[in-house]
């Protein structure tokens, strides 16, 4: 189906720029691919979880702590109802929740410690 294949012909491309730090780009293109991919399967299916898995890869490459955590949750809900919590997406995503949680714990403190002069 051409849904089909221009979601994951997307997904690819986002990955060629993220690769190559093309941030706005990769995530313009992930938005596309998860658009492509919703008109095609289940609200919680993997190709949907691993598309913002990636969209949470893209803001936590731009630093975007907070939109990264919200995307790396939506995904690791989808894996988590999908997979055992051994599985590598469910690993994965747990690793990377914790990361960018103490990314985004670390920026807020380091931006309330700043004095105003």
């Amino acid at each position: 189906d051409l849904n089909l294949n221009l979601g994951s012909s997307d997904n690819n491309i986002g990955n060629v720029y993220l690769a190559i730090g093309e941030f706005k780009s990769a995530l313009e293109t992930y938005e596309f691919a998860l658009a492509a991919k919703k008109t095609m399967f289940p609200h919680r299916h993997e190709t949907i979880g691993t598309t913002l898995a990636n969209i949470a890869l893209v803001c936590e490459c731009d630093r975007n702590w907070q939109k990264a955590l919200q995307f790396y949750t939506a995904a690791g809900s989808i894996f988590s109802e999908l997979f055992p919590s051994a599985h590598v997406f469910n690993v994965n995503i747990k690793e990377s929740l914790e990361r960018v949680s103490q990314l985004a714990a670390f920026q807020s403190t380091d931006l309330s410690s700043e004095t105003i002069v």
